[in-house]
């Protein structure tokens, strides 16, 4: 879960009937919108794209010709299209690793 005006994002474990338990800080970046690669990662929004593992590192940052990203999600035939919406126009990243349902 992201808190954009904190600028951090959070995980939790889920629980029973779907209660959000044991909140740990993920990492130090806010984001409007965040999807998930097959391999565990995440993508975050903001100043273009950022890329973390699952363990929290920073492995990449996608640069996008727009002032802000908004959200993102995989999608496609293939599942390893990125599209990335943001405030000038929505943009489309050909992938190597395919985005989760």
């Amino acid at each position: 879960m992201a808190d954009i005006e904190g600028n951090k994002t959070f995980h939790y474990r889920i629980g029973p009937k779907g209660k959000l338990l044991d909140k740990q800080l993920f990492v130090e970046q806010g984001s409007d919108g965040m999807t998930l690669a097959e391999q565990g990662n995440v993508y975050l929004t903001g100043q273009g794209v950022t890329i973390y593992s699952p363990a929290g590192q920073r492995i990449a940052h996608l640069n996008v010709p727009a002032a802000w990203t908004a959200n993102l999600c995989f999608g496609g035939k293939d599942m390893r299209t990125l599209f990335v919406t943001a405030s000038e126009a929505v943009f489309t990243v050909p992938m190597c690793v395919r985005g989760v349902r």
